[in-house]
């Protein structure tokens, strides 16, 4: 791919997920049977995780999808 860019791009999910269904997929595909360990979220926490991913599909020239 030819693509001269220099600015940061976010390739995040745009389908948004609880941290909780990551860690259960995460143990899903490596196997792991230890607990999931829960500890108080930061004040600072965002409480939704949902990035704009429109620059890196103009940029790359495809669409992005989710794949959970």
């Amino acid at each position: 791919m030819d693509v001269l860019y220099s600015e940061p791009l976010n390739v995040g999910n745009p389908e948004e997920i609880t941290t909780l269904e990551m860690a259960d997929k995460i143990k899903e595909l490596t196997g792991n049977n230890n607990p999931i360990e829960f500890r108080p979220l930061p004040e600072d926490d965002p409480k939704q995780r949902q990035p704009d991913i429109a620059r890196a599909q103009d940029v790359l020239g495809c669409k992005l999808q989710a794949s959970m």
